[in-house]
């Protein structure tokens, strides 16, 4: 039977606590940080991630198709709606 664990008590993890003071710097999770894939923001940046690397990885003559503004474009778009999306109230990422 496996133990229980305990509940989160906002506490960055010790390995974690131990990086951030070596650099100066205290750092601590939002309360809600389980539930951080359905904020707006996580949604939008990981989007914006991946169109990123899906452009770095196709070949050459498929980029010929697109043109490289319209894919800088769609990512600052969805990087700029990651934030408003961190501005909005969004009631199903409630602690």
């Amino acid at each position: 039977m496996r133990a229980r664990r305990p509940p989160y008590s906002g506490e960055v993890p010790v390995a974690w606590s131990n990086f951030f003071q070596a650099l100066g710097k205290s750092m601590k999770l939002i309360a809600n940080w389980r539930k951080a894939y359905k904020m707006l923001s996580i949604q939008a940046m990981a989007f914006a991630t991946a169109i990123q690397g899906a452009w770095m990885f196709l070949p050459d003559d498929m980029k010929t198709t697109l043109p490289p503004s319209v894919v800088q474009w769609v990512t600052m778009g969805l990087l700029a709606f990651g934030i408003v999306g961190r501005l909005v109230d969004q009631p199903k990422v409630k602690p």
